[in-house]
């Protein structure tokens, strides 16, 4: 697992291409969920070992492409992606306006 910008915990999981071909559509889409909820399942019973059952949980899910899936925890108590958004439209609103009366 990676950190990003702004706290949260993401992996990408990347499938067996000869087993999604094998299988076909319909089942290969059924050993895609396993396989995700085998790896969260892993992952949640590291956080509960740790004690962070309460405070880490599941945020996205993301298909990249027809083999890899971003999958990414976080901070469940509040969204930090939106939080870190939010900020940074107010630094920039900030600065715009700043520059605005500073030049004008």
């Amino acid at each position: 697992m990676r950190i990003d910008r702004v706290g949260r915990l993401y992996t990408v999981l990347a499938l067996n291409a000869e087993d999604i071909q094998n299988y076909g559509p319909k089942l290969s889409s059924q050993i895609v969920q396993k396989y995700i909820n085998d790896y969260i399942l892993k992952v949640d019973k590291i956080f509960f070992q740790l004690g962070l059952n309460e405070l880490v949980g599941l945020m996205e899910i993301k298909k990249i492409d027809e083999l890899n899936y971003l999958v990414v925890f976080g901070y469940s108590l509040f969204n930090s992606a939106k939080v870190a958004n939010w900020l940074v439209t107010i630094g920039i609103v900030s600065l715009l306006v700043a520059s605005y009366f500073l030049f004008f």
